[in-house]
């Protein structure tokens, strides 16, 4: 059974061997593979550990205590009643099998007092368009922008779900 919870400092290593080969799965063909091939996630995961200590804005997905995917915040804009997400990573064995959605019901549950929509980036051409459609996201009429990345750019869209 999926159970979503808030990140601990003590996940942050998982969390990175997360990114990094969804980083790895995901992004081929975007990012040169010399980028992707030498990703490196330091013991302990400093910049996740500090992170999570600070913002308490990250949320994960688990099965019988295993660490399947997680979903960062961005922001929260109460006076625009907004919900700015980061980025959702779901570890590329655990993909198609309804973790990102429950990720997003879950984030969309907690904060509908707060907020009556969450909007997201994404890369125009990505493969994370069609799922965030599924999820009942909407391109924004906002306007676009660019995604640097080991010394590449590439566009983004932005995404609405409207609560």
């Amino acid at each position: 059974m999926l159970k979503i919870r808030k990140a601990r400092v003590e996940d942050a290593m998982a969390l990175g061997i997360i990114w990094k080969e969804t980083y790895q799965t995901s992004y081929r063909g975007y990012l040169p593979d010399s980028f992707l091939d030498n990703i490196v996630i330091p013991e302990g995961n400093p910049f996740f550990a500090n992170h999570i200590q600070k913002d308490e804005s990250v949320y994960l997905c688990e099965e019988g205590g295993e660490i399947k995917g997680f979903l960062d915040l961005l922001d929260i804009d109460e006076k625009e009643k907004c919900l700015y997400i980061s980025a959702i990573y779901v570890h590329p064995s655990c993909q198609k099998q309804g973790i990102g959605r429950c990720l997003l019901e879950y984030v969309s549950e907690e904060y509908k007092v707060k907020v009556s929509r969450i909007e997201i980036s994404t890369l125009k051409d990505g493969p994370s368009v069609g799922f965030y459609q599924k999820c009942g996201f909407v391109f924004a009429n906002k306007p676009n922008g660019v995604w640097k990345m080991a010394d590449v750019q590439l566009p983004t869209v932005k995404m609405v779900k409207y609560l």
